[in-house]
């Protein structure tokens, strides 16, 4: 597939195009609404390094900005390759890589409009619970269940609940574009 972006094409900068020409990528983070979890993406590290751009889900707003250390985890050289893990984001705790499906690609509206395409390779970060269990491990504290999505599930195989509400609702606002 081929991607253009207003860095490339001389199209217009917005503030984005200006964040991802000064630091290589731009975060961006959808709030908490309405008893639904928020998350935060990366915008231009498909640009700058040819790497997948970097989402993670669940977590407080403080916690965005985790999404900037795994991204100067790539500017330092490092490819975040799914199926791995990485330590220097959470404190404490490995996060899990996993490369999400191009299903879930209307989650993240401001990579197809960066890039004026979609779907953008995007790898998930996926957390573990308090005592550093993935959700797809025996004993994942189920309190933590819906507060991130399976991205590296095609949406038919992903569990029902609230992420696929989200995904419909997202694919219907895009539809109405």
């Amino acid at each position: 597939m081929f991607f253009s972006c207003p860095l490339c094409t001389g199209g217009s900068r917005d503030e984005i195009a200006g964040q991802v020409a000064e630091h290589g990528w731009h975060l961006t983070a959808v709030l908490p609404s309405n008893g639904r979890p928020g998350w935060a993406y990366s915008v231009g590290l498909w640009h700058t390094f040819r790497h997948p751009e970097v989402a993670i889900f669940g977590l407080p707003p403080g916690r965005n900005g985790l999404v900037n250390v795994a991204a100067e985890v790539v500017r330092e050289g490092r490819q975040l390759t799914p199926g791995g893990v990485l330590s220097e984001v959470l404190i404490g705790y490995p996060m899990s890589l996993r490369l999400a499906d191009p299903a879930w690609s209307e989650l993240f509206p401001g990579l197809a409009e960066f890039y004026s395409a979609s779907p953008v390779p995007v790898v998930q970060l996926v957390w573990p619970d308090q005592d550093g269990r993935f959700p797809w491990d025996r004993g994942f504290d189920e309190c933590f269940r819906e507060s991130q999505p399976l991205l590296w599930l095609a949406a038919d195989d992903h569990p029902p609940g609230e992420w696929l509400r989200v995904l419909r609702s997202a694919q219907a606002s895009q539809r109405q574009r």
